[in-house]
């Protein structure tokens, strides 16, 4: 019998994660633990969060605990569960983004990393350990603006692994189902709405086979158009996202103008 985790609220989500097949496995200082994704395949909807690090002692215990859940619930081995938690009903101004970093020392992260991290001010965060190479840190922060949020977020996480590279921040490019979630609609009435709409809905960013949009560009008009809850925050959160990602796209261009003189 493994070791419970001395947050209650967050060994509930552990107990609820182990119902589901997934492993828990306690080991580590400020890392608490992991958790292991009983699917592990490229087409899970974890993706990066496949294996999950688990504080010790977050910033923000109730905001851990949540996002865990979600990461199981999100688990493609178990997307017939029933998620019977009680909503948290409070009204508290977070800002929920997803940072993903490539490593540029190691494969995967250590316990020493994660250690470096928490330190560094990352304890707002739940660290997905599932791609080789590469780090997703899903942060649950209060700050004074979305933007200034990610980047202290950004800057923390390089001081603590000075070698990652910042490769991407989310949300901010997604499908009519990624909208359809954040606002709590089928996408199936967002569909509608872009095709009762064609000249005035936002046009895709990237229109192959699969069609992907900024997302603050479609919540804008969804906001605009009236009858849409939003959560507070989620709007600044995907502009601010798709400033960031702005900035990235800039110094891999210049990188790439720079290679080729």
């Amino acid at each position: 019998m493994r070791r419970r985790h001395p947050d209650k609220e967050i060994e509930s989500v552990l107990q609820f994660a182990e119902l589901n097949g997934w492993r828990v496995v306690p080991g580590g200082s400020h890392a608490w633990g992991r958790m292991y994704c009983p699917s592990r395949s490229d087409s899970c909807r974890c993706g990066a969060f496949c294996i999950t690090s688990v504080w010790s002692t977050p910033r923000n215990p109730g905001g851990h605990s949540r996002f865990l859940r979600r990461v199981v619930l999100n688990c493609s081995f178990g997307q017939s569960i029933e998620d019977d938690a009680p909503r948290d009903t409070e009204a508290i101004m977070e800002y929920q983004f997803t940072l993903h970093f490539r490593l540029g020392h190691t494969a995967e992260l250590k316990d020493a990393d994660l250690d470096r991290l928490f330190e560094a001010g990352c304890d707002d965060t739940s660290v997905g350990l599932g791609n080789p190479g590469h780090v997703a840190l899903a942060f649950c922060r209060e700050a004074a603006s979305a933007l200034e949020a990610v980047a202290e977020a950004s800057a923390q996480v390089l001081s603590a692994l000075p070698e990652a590279e910042l490769t991407e921040a989310a949300p901010d490019l997604g499908g009519l189902s990624d909208v359809a979630e954040l606002v709590d609609v089928s996408r199936q009435n967002l569909r509608k709405l872009m095709l009762n709409h064609p000249t005035s809905f936002p046009a895709p960013t990237h229109a192959g086979s699969t069609l992907l949009w900024n997302m603050a560009e479609v919540l804008h008009w969804l906001e605009q158009r009236g009858g849409y809850s939003l959560a507070p925050g989620l709007l600044e959160t995907t502009r601010a996202t798709w400033t960031t990602n702005t900035a990235i796209h800039r110094v891999r261009m210049r990188r790439l103008q720079r290679a080729a003189r």
